[in-house]
């Protein structure tokens, strides 16, 4: 897992579509570290406001990053 820093500098990691197809991350500051159910585990990315609000989003605590 990526440390804060890192999660910070990346924006927000939730993946949009553009008109063309294009998939790409959002980008935009993150508020909140969303936790994402993989196949073979556990992932962990930012999300900007507008994602963290998404149904069903499961937000970690701050505390629970690595500095």
């Amino acid at each position: 897992m990526l440390n804060l820093t890192e999660l910070m500098d990346i924006g927000c990691a939730h993946t949009v579509t553009d008109s063309d197809g294009w998939m790409y991350p959002c980008g935009k500051p993150i508020v909140a570290i969303r936790r994402w159910p993989e196949g073979d585990g556990e992932s962990f990315g930012g999300v900007c406001q507008r994602h963290a609000k998404q149904a069903g989003a499961e937000l970690v605590p701050l505390e629970n990053v690595p500095q």
